[in-house]
């Protein structure tokens, strides 16, 4: 299994409420690399219960982020306070190469059950460059038997590409 962590594990919302009371904008992404470091995130609910219940499957779980390489062992730190399972150095895969690229490693040794994110791109690389709503939207329609079963995606109201999107009434 394939998990990302900000707002699909990790809870960061205290980082934007920091810089909200700031008057910040967080857009800039320019206090992540602190809050990677030394922040101390939340975990969303029910997360560590699911990940708890795959471990006791004996299901391997990768938790792969676009969080900093430089910033590893802070993650790994963060996670294992946070008291998840299989964290170590061999399941937490950070923005060294694309997601698309990390996943296919795991791929190759593993059989990958599920994939579990906040962003359409935590599932395929063809979500990853900038499309117009329509287009993302005809992306979804084309993978809709994925979703629910092997591509499980977290509601992430906080940002993403989809607050750059038109609503649709």
């Amino acid at each position: 299994m394939i998990i990302d962590l900000d707002e699909t594990v990790l809870d960061n919302t205290p980082l934007l409420v920091k810089d909200l009371n700031k008057c910040h904008d967080y857009t800039q992404w320019d206090t992540w690399g602190d809050w990677e470091k030394n922040g101390k995130p939340n975990l969303i609910p029910g997360a560590k219960d699911f990940l708890n219940f795959v471990d006791k499957q004996h299901i391997a779980i990768f938790y792969v982020s676009d969080r900093s390489q430089e910033n590893k062992q802070s993650t790994i730190k963060t996670l294992a306070s946070l008291h998840l399972p299989q964290v170590n150095n061999d399941h937490i895969l950070l923005a060294n190469k694309s997601k698309q690229l990390r996943r296919e490693d795991i791929n190759q040794h593993y059989q990958v059950v599920m994939l579990l994110g906040d962003s359409l791109a935590d599932f395929a690389a063809e979500f990853k460059t900038k499309k117009p709503t329509a287009e993302q939207r005809q992306l979804v329609e084309q993978h809709q038997q994925m979703f629910g079963t092997q591509w499980i995606i977290m509601p992430n109201s906080s940002y993403g590409s989809w607050s750059q999107s038109q609503l649709k009434s």
